[in-house]
């Protein structure tokens, strides 16, 4: 048995990340990225999931993008406009979007 904050059991104890909705769905609504060979200034709206990964971590990378990813073009940045939680941790985010997509 796992516990989260405020000693609530988690259901998902793999899960290494516990964001208040209003933050997970910010980001899913102002999700934008970038591709390398569009022109300065063109961003566009999330399109997939790859996107909203890339979002939720504030960063892209090529190397897990083409490994995890194959098939969707690998954005060059991601942006979105919420103001990440106290506890926000990138890799964290990463380990648990991992751990969902086996």
């Amino acid at each position: 048995m796992a516990f989260g904050p405020g000693g609530v059991e988690r259901l998902e104890p793999e899960d290494k990340t516990t964001y208040p909705s209003r933050y997970v769905m910010k980001v899913f609504a102002t999700c934008e990225v970038k591709h390398p060979h569009w022109t300065p200034g063109d961003w566009e709206a999330r399109d997939d999931v790859s996107d909203f990964v890339w979002c939720l971590e504030n960063r892209v990378n090529d190397s897990i993008h083409e490994e995890i990813f194959p098939g969707i073009e690998t954005p060059h940045d991601a942006q979105e406009e919420a103001t990440e939680p106290s506890d926000w941790n990138a890799d964290s985010i990463r380990s648990t979007w991992l751990w969902n997509m086996q």
